[in-house]
C-alpha cells in the first residue's frame, strides 16, 4: 500500500485577523490503513470531532455550511482534531466499511499520532456511538463527550 503524502490545503481561514490554515496528514493503523486527519488551533483542551461518513472529508468539511464556521470557531479556544473514516474522504479507500470497534481503534491511532492524551470527543447523531464505545474502552483517554442529536 502506498503511503499518501500530506497536502497543503486552502483557502486559509481567518480568525480574529490571524490566518488559520489546515494541513492533511496521515496516521497509519495497526492493519496498515492510512487515516487522514488535520489538527488546527491551539488551546488548553483538545477536541476530536467525528462526522457522518457522507460529510467526513477533512479536505472539504471546512466549506460545509453547517460545520465550517463551527470548526473555525472551535479553533479559537481548542486544538481541533478531525479525521476521515477509513474507506472515505482522503483516508485509504480500498477497505471494507469499518465497524464501531475498528473506528475506535482508528481514532486511537490518530490521537497517538498527534499526541492527544484525553480529548473531548464531539459528534452528531449516529457518529456519537463510536465515541461512546471509545470512552468506555479507553476511559483514561477521554475527557468528555459532546453528542449533538444522539438519535
Amino acid at each position: 500500500m502506498l503511503r499518501p503524502t500530506h497536502l497543503e490545503l486552502g483557502p486559509p481561514y481567518q480568525i480574529d485577523g490571524d490566518t488559520v490554515t489546515h494541513e492533511t496528514r496521515y496516521a497509519q493503523t495497526a492493519d496498515g490503513v492510512y487515516i487522514a486527519h488535520q489538527v488546527v488551533g491551539s488551546g488548553p483542551v483538545d477536541v476530536a470531532m467525528d462526522f457522518h461518513a457522507f460529510a467526513g472529508n477533512v479536505d472539504l468539511i471546512w466549506d460545509e455550511p453547517d460545520w465550517g464556521q463551527w470548526l473555525v470557531d472551535t479553533t479559537e479556544f481548542a486544538r481541533l482534531i478531525i479525521h476521515d473514516r477509513r474507506g472515505s474522504g482522503a483516508s485509504t479507500r480500498n477497505v471494507p466499511p469499518p465497524n464501531l470497534e475498528t473506528r475506535a481503534a482508528d481514532l486511537l491511532a490518530v490521537l497517538d499520532e498527534v499526541g492527544s492524551d484525553a480529548p473531548v470527543l464531539g459528534a452528531a447523531a449516529s457518529t456519537g456511538a463510536m465515541h461512546a464505545l471509545f470512552a468506555a474502552t479507553y476511559p483514561d483517554r477521554t475527557s468528555g463527550i459532546v453528542w449533538n442529536y444522539p438519535r
